[in-house]
């Protein structure tokens, strides 16, 4: 081939490959009516109602107000009566759409390349084909980024903590923070949440390191990177109609509760109770309980979210920061709100006798001592303080058994001792 042939070759491929999109003007047309809007952690799922009329069976058409923050390749469209069909989707330019030329010069061929074309801000063609044209009415969806969410609790606490026979009432003002950080202005959405509760805790972090691990050695998974257990998503539909302003956070409140009775429980966990101690005691911890109630969550859940308590009359001094988890409608929230003074526990070993069958059987005692002049109800969450398999034979006082735990729910008379004797049978390792 000659260096000519070779020039008309290499322009030839190069100008069938940089075709217009297309000859005709693509008709703008912009989203109407209401948005709905899914948001996950990371990203959020949109859909809306585009109204267009078509002027043919093939038409482009551009939506003049599509955020860049799409992932264009999620792209779904959803006829309300199964004419409208999406074709193909183009990102429009604003630079030539030929990006090379060819160049013959003495013995070589030079390539220009022109600048690379550049997005728009905003927008985006679409090619539908339809039965008919006309007026068309359908629903586009789409997975993009740039729309976070997070949950915040507001909560005043009305009573006195140190007086236990003082009633108790709350108040909780619940917001969502929706930021918008795209340059598209998301008017009468509709918005579910779909979240993960994490407790309260951040993810544990991979660790830095080079070490190179054999997989066929059998501690090989002591060292492995665990991925952390995966908790199950949640759903949180609500009910308002709003407008999410480009660039901007909006606040949104979805509990609102004032003067809202709370109980008071006192809950000892057998890990704070020391054994066969004289000088050490276990104080149990506050919790304050109500119901998600139709006055609190309107029947349905409540997302997890930040709690920053207040008491009394001391709104601007902060008591403390909690974690409100996921609570499902007619659930129950807890709120710890510290040890209280007062009731003190000990846990007695009272030795183990040889039983047959290879086992033994083990008894404990609960000394809990009442210093108020009021009797005190407890919630007492015991574990027997041994690593071996044990079942439960004998205790003075009822229980409820829960895994490998014995709930036992005594009341204290004012200013006396209670004592709990259980025993259990433990299952000694074979030789």
């Amino acid at each position: 081939m000659t260096r000519s042939g070779m020039a008309l070759w290499l322009i030839a491929v190069v100008g069938w490959t940089a075709s217009p999109w297309c000859a005709a003007s693509p008709v703008d047309v912009a989203a109407s009516g209401p948005v709905r809007l899914i948001l996950y952690e990371h990203h959020a799922v949109v859909r809306e109602t585009i109204n267009a009329t078509l002027p043919g069976t093939s038409t482009v058409i551009r939506l003049t107000d599509f955020p860049r923050e799409v992932d264009a390749s999620s792209l779904a469209l959803i006829g309300r009566r199964a004419d409208v069909r999406l074709r193909e989707w183009r990102l429009p330019s604003v630079s030539s759409p030929h990006a090379m030329r060819a160049n013959v010069v003495g013995q070589q061929v030079q390539i220009d390349m022109n600048p690379a074309p550049t997005p728009l801000a905003s927008g985006i063609e679409l090619t539908l084909d339809s039965s008919s044209p006309g007026e068309k009415r359908f629903d586009l969806a789409y997975v993009m980024t740039g729309v976070t969410w997070k949950v915040t609790y507001d909560v005043l606490l009305r009573g006195d903590l140190r007086d236990i026979s003082s009633p108790l009432s709350i108040d909780v003002d619940g917001w969502i923070e929706l930021s918008n950080t795209t340059a598209r202005t998301f008017r009468q959405a509709r918005i579910s949440l779909i979240g993960v509760d994490t407790l309260g805790e951040s993810p544990e972090p991979k660790a830095p390191g080079i070490l190179e691990l054999d997989d066929n050695t059998p501690l090989a998974d002591m060292w492995r990177y665990q991925e952390p257990e995966s908790r199950p998503s949640h759903v949180y539909p609500f009910d308002q109609v709003i407008d999410l302003p480009a660039h901007r956070a909006t606040l949104f409140s979805f509990v609102s509760v004032t003067r809202k009775p709370v109980d008071r429980i006192l809950v000892l966990r057998a890990e704070e109770i020391p054994t066969d101690t004289r000088s050490h005691y276990a104080t149990p911890s506050q919790l304050i309980r109500f119901d998600n109630a139709k006055d609190y969550g309107g029947n349905r859940a409540v997302p997890p979210g930040t709690a920053m308590v207040h008491l009394g009359n001391q709104r601007l001094s902060l008591h403390q920061k909690a974690w409100f988890k996921h609570t499902p409608a007619d659930g129950e929230i807890r709120l710890d709100m510290g040890k209280l003074d007062g009731i003190r526990a000990r846990r007695i070993d009272r030795g183990r006798r040889d039983v047959s069958g290879g086992y033994v059987e083990q008894v404990f005692e609960l000394r809990l001592e009442n210093t108020f002049d009021k009797p005190i109800m407890l919630i007492i969450d015991e574990q027997p303080p041994t690593t071996l398999t044990w079942t439960p034979q004998r205790s003075n006082h009822p229980y409820e058994r829960l895994d490998r735990r014995l709930i036992f729910k005594p009341t204290i008379e004012a200013g006396s001792e209670l004592i709990i004797q259980y025993t259990v049978r433990v299952e000694m390792p074979g030789e």
